[in-house]
């Protein structure tokens, strides 16, 4: 039967899951990226609706402004029209529309003061929301930076611990380091299991004595469970 040293498989074992926990990390630095584009985005769309908001607002504030000085003008007119006036009936009439015109001049005034200041407001929303868009804009390039580095950086240890991971599978007789590479893509870093607790610490499984026996002396025992290659973790 073949025999493999403990302390081998757990070499084999411990590089498995520095791989894979590289390759999560490397799987999640886009992640980081899209999460910070997003964010920018929804800035971007909250400026976007403050400023259409605005230009809604100072719009309405110049149709009412032109309709008051309309309205205003119209008063001017009626005035000098009732200076002119052919008898006090007409005096009168004129003088009540004038008044009436004036009253509603009012209301036009308060409504175009309520839009002006409402103009303001919206203002220095948008001044704000372009504060944040500019600042998440920065954030989102900071992000970019050290992204590249760190997936540079986790490139290289990929590469690194692959070519150990090569080396460490040498070691292993042909027929197991076939059967290994096989069941990689799929089983990952629980390709290799040790035991811990008396169970297949990949499945958890318990492993039989009879199991653990051949363990002991050095014999190559896949779990029945889940079939990944057992061993005894070195004292």
């Amino acid at each position: 039967m073949t025999t493999l040293e403990p302390a081998l498989l757990a070499l084999l074992h411990g590089k498995l899951r520095v791989y894979y926990e590289l390759t999560e990390q490397l799987g999640r630095a886009p992640k980081q990226i899209e999460f910070a584009l997003q964010r920018e985005e929804q800035y971007r769309q909250k400026l976007a609706a403050t400023s259409a908001n605005l230009q809604d607002l100072k719009l309405k504030s110049k149709e009412k402004q032109n309709d008051l000085a309309a309205r205003e003008a119209q008063v001017k007119k009626m005035q000098l029209q009732q200076d002119g006036a052919a008898n006090n009936r007409e005096y009168a009439m004129l003088g009540d529309t004038i008044k009436a015109t004036i009253a509603a001049n009012e209301v036009l005034g308060d409504e175009l003061l309520e839009l002006l200041e409402r103009c303001d407001e919206v203002a220095d929303k948008e001044k704000q929301a372009t504060s944040v868009l500019e600042q998440a804009c920065q954030e989102t390039a900071e992000t970019k930076t050290k992204i590249a580095e760190t997936t540079r950086r986790l490139e290289r240890d990929l590469t690194d611990t692959e070519a150990e991971l090569v080396e460490l599978l040498k070691k292993i007789p042909d027929d197991l380091r076939g059967e290994l590479i096989r069941k990689r893509p799929s089983m990952r870093e629980k390709t290799v299991a040790p035991v811990d607790d008396g169970a297949c610490s990949s499945c958890w499984q318990l492993v039989s004595p009879q199991t653990r026996s051949a363990l002991s002396m050095k014999h190559a025992v896949n779990c029945p469970g889940c079939g990944a290659l057992l061993y005894l973790p070195p004292a």
